[in-house]
């Protein structure tokens, strides 16, 4: 009986395999190239948009039309917390700017800010139709190594007054956007100069850094740039950042494009952040990348129900991805971008390789009889 091994594929059908497989991998899709993000709740995208924005707290440019609207479940950040249930969050880039759009209800517009009283319980701040808090928006970006590992904090008190809880160790660090209808919103009473609340009638001056007694003029409606560590909530502001030590040199407070616009019992807060910040104010907040994703949460602060400082409606922590544009995740870029995708692809063509050589060599072989 005689044995004869399988007739091997001729040269052309090989040809063609090795093309197929070529092929193929140039036409990887680009999902691959966008890193998993960590399994820690509900997932925004940021879409990319070859688009500029006006920070006018409208969603009057074309591309908000394409973008999905999230709805971000809010709870009590504590027993006095929790006015508000929810938030429409837009996210959106355009390769160096992050744009967020948010919309949540409110039933009155409150741009005035009396000086917090608190009531007989901590968390507890006293609040009616002729006293009241101005209202607040937050996004809290994790800058912690890993997946967060403390739930997320939110305060309008700055400085050590404004500590997180004590379960944070020196590796839990926020950069927070805070939002403040009274104090950095165009809207905002005595804009472009800044009053605190009704008893400050005059403009505020800046009380330290080189600009110590000049009248404070913003340049734009902006959000508040914080840092947060175990030690307490800081400000970049006046050029300046403060910690528990020292005032350290930084750039810019005003990097936060921000503006908001209630109507019809709703807000409706536009904010726009440069990917990077100026290197100064590097080592405080979060730099972004295309096609990286990030941990955030939102929340929201009703001053007209006695919404304040600790006392808001928060989410849990969400991943952000932010999109790659498409020349950064098709293709041939799309292969190049990605480890993993690259070195399948070598490891392809290794194989194809090899196997047009066992092609040749068993053309070599002769029939075996037994």
């Amino acid at each position: 009986m005689s044995i004869r091994e399988p007739s091997p594929p001729s040269g052309r059908t090989t040809y063609k395999l090795f093309a197929t497989v070529i092929m193929s991998l140039l036409l990887v899709q680009p999902v691959l190239i966008l890193p998993a993000a960590a399994d820690n709740g509900q997932t925004l995208v940021a879409k990319y948009v070859a688009a500029s924005i006006t920070v006018d707290g409208s969603p009057s440019e074309s591309f908000w039309s394409t973008v999905p609207a999230n709805t971000v479940q809010l709870a009590p950040s504590n027993q006095f917390g929790g006015k508000e249930t929810s938030v429409s969050i837009q996210a959106a880039n355009n390769g160096t700017w992050l744009f967020v759009f948010a919309k949540w209800s409110d039933p009155t517009e409150n741009r005035m800010q009396m000086k917090a009283l608190k009531g007989a319980q901590p968390g507890q701040f006293i609040a009616n139709s002729t006293y009241y808090y101005g209202d607040l928006f937050f996004a809290s970006w994790w800058m912690g190594s890993g997946t967060p590992d403390q739930n997320p904090f939110a305060t309008s008190q700055p400085g050590a007054g404004g500590k997180p809880p004590a379960a944070w160790t020196a590796t839990d660090k926020q950069n927070v956007w805070n939002w403040r209808s009274y104090y950095t919103d165009m809207g905002s009473p005595g804009y472009p100069n800044i009053k605190l609340w009704p008893a400050i009638t005059a403009a505020e001056n800046y009380s330290f850094g080189p600009m110590k007694g000049q009248t404070i003029v913003v340049p734009h409606s902006w959000a508040w740039d914080l840092y947060m560590n175990k030690t307490g909530n800081y400000l970049l502001d006046n050029g300046m950042f403060h910690s528990v030590s020292c005032v350290v040199q930084t750039a810019s407070p005003y990097t936060i494009y921000a503006r908001g616009v209630w109507s019809n019992g709703a807000w409706n807060l536009e904010m726009a952040r440069p990917f990077i910040e100026p290197a100064a104010n590097q080592p405080y907040t979060v730099s972004f990348q295309s096609g990286q994703a990030y941990q955030v949460s939102f929340a929201t602060a009703d001053g007209g129900s006695g919404e304040v400082q600790t006392t808001n409606s928060i989410s849990p922590w969400l991943n952000l991805s932010i999109e790659a544009p498409p020349s950064q995740s098709a293709g041939i870029v799309g292969i190049v971008s990605n480890p993993l995708v690259y070195g399948l692809a070598i490891a392809a063509i290794i194989v194809a390789v090899a196997a047009l050589v066992l092609v040749r060599r068993s053309r070599s072989k002769k029939t075996v009889k037994s």
